[in-house]
């Protein structure tokens, strides 16, 4: 089902580089593979990132990066030069996950694609989790940030997962 969400939002804007963070075992990678034509995933764990470098390391189109995404993204949004879709899914999970500083960094995450000024869309993964506990901001808390920064942005929630279409311009503006 989350495979099918990047891809109709690649589709509908079309999208050519998807930056995930939480590697994991890299399945959403794997699943992704021919459909952009680069990919970065960031992930903490040292143990998955061996596992996923070794992998991925046929594919020149995928960037495998060790660290936390909420320190990784203010950088990386730099280099990218056109719009993007991010999936947003690196949280602290159970035992086979990493444990940053924070549970989930997914606020430092939104913070630094929004610095942008790129109509970038963000799809955050486990909607039912933004209740502002664990270091998740509260749903309403963080489409008030976004909504404020870009007022046209397009936000709803579909199968858990938060999906915003970024927009820089009102309709009316254009």
């Amino acid at each position: 089902v989350k495979q099918g969400i990047i891809n109709k939002y690649r589709n509908k804007h079309n999208i050519n580089i998807l930056v995930e963070s939480g590697t994991y075992f890299g399945d959403m990678v794997w699943a992704q593979l021919n459909n952009f034509d680069k990919i970065y995933s960031i992930e903490l764990s040292k143990e998955l990132i061996l596992f996923n470098r070794k992998r991925f390391k046929k594919y020149p189109n995928i960037e495998i990066i060790q660290g936390d995404s909420g320190k990784i993204l203010p950088t990386l949004v730099k280099e990218l030069e056109e719009e993007t879709l991010f999936w947003l899914d690196g949280h602290y999970s159970g035992e086979d996950s990493a444990r940053g500083e924070k549970d989930c960094p997914v606020a430092e995450e939104v913070k630094a694609i929004l610095s942008t000024g790129m109509e970038h869309v963000i799809i955050m993964s486990d909607a039912r989790s933004f209740t502002g506990q664990r270091d998740f901001p509260t749903l309403d808390g963080i489409l008030s940030y976004i909504t404020n920064i870009y007022p046209a942005t397009q936000i709803h929630i579909e199968n858990d997962c938060i999906i915003v279409e970024l927009k820089t311009k009102s309709a009316e503006n254009v």
